[in-house]
């Protein structure tokens, strides 16, 4: 008999309770027979709680009901306060990265010295002594050294025009980890665009690559010799084309072929260098950030002016 029955629970507007006392819960503010008051409470607070559980949000870390996470995210890291304040908290402050350090050759021995403690982690609180100079770092010492790091790091690290760098292609730096260096400090406004896109999504995209995008002195030669060569004078570059990864013709006619395969060839083998970056960036949450907000991000990594280019 009971097999033939119907046990599914009435709803709380069945006809069946329309004569019974009603009261109010006090969690959902609906109205309930005192029968069924009992069982509806234990659902209500448990769907209730998990609705009012705070949880942190991905962009400032603060803590929001889960029910708002969504509202404020939608806003959260629109600009790039935002996203500073972001990385800015995920700094440890209950510890402390210290640098001891001279002002000849800075960045070598920063370098060496952030790379040898293993004991602290770099999200601690930095902490920067310069030798022969009395002073406790309240921030005004780690400024100058990361401002001084920065400046150097760009000089050393990459190569191209004002409007935007790349890095510069070192397999000896590489191998040091020396492109492992996204671990705090003033912006580096001084990428490429094409570099800065790839830095955000791990992926090359090479429809926005150009020939101005080359910073390497020896490419950037060999293609304006291309470009201003005869039937004659491409033959000789030929090796050097060829090396390039170009497999057709080498003649006047195929120019802007070759020119794009060096363009290519340029560009695609500074990927090893850029990885090192994006695994630095993932220190403070700055590549999630990125990866997420690319077009906020864009100001604190690109030149200003910088416009996205379009295929050669």
């Amino acid at each position: 008999m009971q097999q033939e029955l119907d046990l599914t629970p009435l709803p709380a507007d069945a006809s069946e309770f329309q004569s019974m006392l009603k009261t109010k819960c006090q969690t959902c503010k609906l109205s309930f027979p005192l029968q069924i008051l009992a069982l509806h409470i234990h659902g209500c607070m448990e769907s209730q709680s998990e609705d009012d559980r705070e949880v942190p949000c991905p962009i400032c870390f603060s803590d929001f009901p889960l029910n708002f996470l969504e509202v404020h995210a939608s806003t959260c890291g629109d600009s790039v306060d935002d996203v500073l304040s972001a990385v800015s908290g995920s700094v440890d402050t209950e510890t402390y990265f210290r640098i001891n350090i001279s002002q000849t050759n800075i960045l070598e021995r920063g370098l060496l010295q952030w790379q040898r403690q293993k004991k602290v982690s770099p999200t601690g609180t930095l902490k920067v002594t310069f030798f022969g100079e009395a002073g406790i770092d309240a921030g005004a010492l780690r400024k100058e050294f990361l401002t001084e790091m920065v400046a150097a790091i760009e000089h050393r690290f990459f190569e191209g025009q004002q409007h935007g760098k790349s890095p510069r292609y070192s397999l000896t730096d590489l191998d040091k980890d020396f492109y492992n260096l996204a671990q705090g400090g003033p912006a580096p406004g001084f990428f490429s665009d094409w570099s800065y896109s790839y830095l955000c999504s791990g992926k090359m995209d090479q429809k926005a690559v150009n020939k101005e995008d080359v910073g390497d002195t020896q490419f950037k030669l060999l293609i304006d010799r291309v470009e201003s060569s005869t039937d004659d004078t491409i033959l000789e570059l030929a090796d050097e084309i060829l090396s390039c990864g170009y497999t057709g013709v080498v003649s006047n006619e195929n120019k802007e072929s070759i020119i794009r395969a060096i363009t290519l060839h340029a560009v695609l083998r500074l990927q090893p260098m850029l990885e090192q970056l994006r695994e630095g960036m993932q220190l403070y949450g700055l590549l999630s950030i990125m990866k997420q907000y690319p077009e906020i991000c864009r100001p604190l990594f690109v030149p200003e002016g910088v416009t996205k280019v379009s295929k050669y």
